[in-house]
């Protein structure tokens, strides 16, 4: 669904005003984005299901929140509250083999709340069949081979654009990474610290030619509460990060291998990190609504 132009219309119209030509003031307030509507009260909180659980939490809120197709999955699952919906979600689709473990363990580790993100991708699907619904579709988003980073943003924006045009919110997994000190190599090394899945709800319709990265709206599912953040291209600063679960894995460096985020209100374990410690967070996975054909 198309939002109404930019809402924010803006301070930073406004600072345009003082400082600059009225063609930026223009640029700026016309901007359109694609968003679904959120209502709080259908969006569940990863807290109720101990231990905690961002992946299916996220999962669900996108069927909360979507199209009717998406909605009617959501309304199909067993229980009056969203923590029931949540609870008959893990039931029905997390205790199934995991694929991507090569069926050593169920998608949903019961003991840890954590699913290895293609498992996720699998519940989700599942879900979304169940109901009759259509299915999902989801993959890591690094930089393909022949890709430049520009590519890579144009290619990301156009996943989450398009299916928000189609009311169907995005599921996104944040990755965040620290270098550290490896006493057995005597080295700094690239760590992983956290991730988190959120849900994203809105982006601008379309990129313009001089723009590094966009913002972004989201239900954050340990709450549940909405905030915002930045998604970009970074051009100046080598990275390397991790694509993969825990057991299989492989890491990605070269010229920003991922886009990364600004999301001021999540913590992703960075704020236990030394000030003197680089830390950024990737945008790691993507899996959204597919309709039926």
């Amino acid at each position: 669904m198309k939002g109404i132009g930019s809402r924010l219309a803006s301070l930073l119209g406004m600072a345009c005003v003082a400082a600059g030509p009225a063609v930026a003031v223009a640029e700026t307030a016309v901007r359109e984005y694609v968003s679904v509507p959120v209502d709080l009260s259908r969006a569940v909180d990863q807290n109720r299901v101990p231990p905690e659980s961002c992946v299916p939490a996220a999962i669900v809120n996108a069927l909360a929140l979507g199209n009717p197709a998406m909605r009617a999955a959501y309304d199909g699952l067993r229980g009056d509250s969203p923590g029931g919906k949540l609870k008959e979600f893990i039931a029905a689709h997390g205790r199934r083999a995991s694929e991507d473990y090569g069926g050593d363990r169920p998608r949903w580790d019961p003991e840890e709340g954590r699913a290895a993100l293609p498992d996720g991708r699998d519940m989700f699907g599942d879900a979304l069949e169940s109901a009759g619904a259509g299915t999902a579709a989801g993959d890591y988003l690094d930089r393909k081979p022949d890709e430049s980073p520009g590519d890579l943003l144009v290619r990301v924006h156009r996943v989450l654009a398009d299916s928000l045009a189609r009311g169907a919110p995005v599921v996104v997994s944040l990755r965040s990474f620290s270098p550290y000190w490896d006493e057995e190599k005597a080295q700094i090394l690239w760590g992983g610290v956290e991730n988190h899945c959120v849900t994203v709800t809105a982006v601008p319709e379309s990129l313009r030619p001089h723009e590094k990265g966009f913002d972004f709206a989201y239900v954050d599912p340990d709450g549940p509460k909405t905030a915002g953040g930045y998604i970009y291209l970074e051009e100046v600063r080598p990275f390397a990060a991790a694509r993969g679960n825990d057991v299989k894995y492989e890491w990605l460096g070269g010229p920003c291998p991922f886009l990364l985020v600004r999301a001021p209100g999540l913590s992703l374990g960075m704020g236990e990190k030394s000030w003197y410690w680089r830390t950024i967070v990737t945008l790691n996975y993507a899996m959204w609504f597919v309709e039926r054909p």
